[in-house]
């Protein structure tokens, strides 16, 4: 098998570069896009193209909107220069000239590279280093390969549709999950679904909480005042989930501004996104203490042990409530949620077992989705 990996960011590289170790019949080539990239190890690919491009920055105020059109592959840098919340400080500013120079650089290493591989693999989606290879590759008549890490620790999405605008992998996977598939397909041969899962749920919560501020369940109760109460997770503004899988609410001072108003009776707790460098502590802890609002830094899953509600625009906190019984309102739209479905511990199987992939697993999704 042979890949063409298209990478924003060194960070991007480094979770790559796992998944290769892993898997040693995927042959690589690798644009890297951003100017870190050309630091990285790349002992594990076959050719490395830096397109050094430094497209944006983060600045502590808003950009203007910019006159120029930006081009059809760049709706994702157009809604973060249309960004306005009154929790923002910082805000990326896109480089119209950069932008345009890095994308006449991919195209010509696209076409020059995407003949001999079988299939583009992407990070994420909607950048427009992803827009305008996937263009490349799916006019050329390559599939394409899109890779995120999951919400569990140390596994990966790998979707052959996309994450994003109701494309996604998970309705068919979850159909052909629930469908008199033999299990051992998935590693569990005469063990039924659901023991499968309440074996894994038994010890899931746990696996990451050393990696959050200590939180024993006595602490998180203490943050709901022994009233019912509701949790508000935050989100990164600008995650393209909350560009592109939004509805009515559409940033995270809409999410508090419903949840004040939806649940007036309610303690309600919040907490930032520890990958939060947009939105501003002072004036997020200033909104809190005007509307009664506890602002926490606790461990996520010690306070889903204690609320009674949480309310999500498209958080993969949702993912972790399911975990814990609990059933959240979800504002968005979320890629890892089926609405139909309404077993979402039969929504979490397939997540864990069937949809999302362990590493040593990317060479048998991305077969498939060759089609080999």
């Amino acid at each position: 098998m042979k890949a063409l990996a298209v990478l924003p960011d060194g960070n991007t590289i480094d979770h790559v570069r796992w998944l290769a170790l892993w898997n040693p019949e995927v042959a690589w080539k690798v644009v890297g896009v951003g100017p870190d990239c050309q630091h990285e190890p790349m002992e594990w690919a076959d050719a490395i193209e830096c397109l050094d491009c430094d497209w944006k920055e983060i600045r502590n105020y808003p950009q203007e909107p910019n006159p120029i059109q930006l081009s059809t592959f760049c709706n994702y840098e157009q809604a973060c220069v249309d960004l306005r919340s009154p929790l923002l400080r910082y805000w990326f500013h896109v480089h119209i000239e950069e932008i345009a120079e890095g994308m006449h650089k991919l195209l010509n290493v696209v076409q020059e590279w995407i003949g001999d591989a079988d299939a583009l693999v992407t990070w994420g989606e909607r950048g427009w280093y992803n827009e305008l290879a996937i263009h490349e590759a799916e006019r050329q008549g390559k599939p394409v390969c899109r890779l995120e890490r999951a919400t569990f620790p140390g596994m990966f999405v790998a979707d052959g549709t996309g994450l994003e605008q109701s494309r996604c992998d998970l309705s068919r996977c979850h159909d052909v999950c629930w469908s008199g598939t033999p299990w051992d397909r998935v590693g569990f041969s005469g063990i039924s679904p659901r023991t499968a899962l309440d074996r894994w749920l038994s010890v899931a919560p746990w696996q990451n909480i050393a990696s959050q501020p200590r939180t024993t369940i006595g602490m998180a109760k203490q943050a709901t005042d022994n009233k019912p109460s509701v949790f508000v997770p935050l989100q990164v503004s600008v995650d393209t989930n909350m560009i592109f899988r939004t509805d009515a609410i559409r940033n995270n001072y809409g999410l508090l501004e419903y949840v004040r108003t939806a649940y007036p009776d309610h303690q309600i707790i919040v907490k930032k996104h520890p990958g939060d460098g947009f939105t501003s502590d002072e004036v997020l802890m200033a909104y809190c203490d005007a509307h009664g609002m506890a602002l926490v830094n606790m461990a996520t899953h010690s306070l889903l042990q204690c609320v009674d509600k949480v309310v999500s625009i498209n958080s993969q906190v949702i993912i972790e409530a399911w975990m814990h019984g609990l059933r959240p309102e979800i504002l968005g739209q979320p890629a890892f949620d089926l609405p139909d479905e309404e077993d979402k511990d039969a929504l979490l199987y397939t997540l864990r077992f069937a949809y999302y992939i362990e590493p040593w697993q990317f060479t048998e999704r991305l077969k498939r989705i060759v089609g080999r």
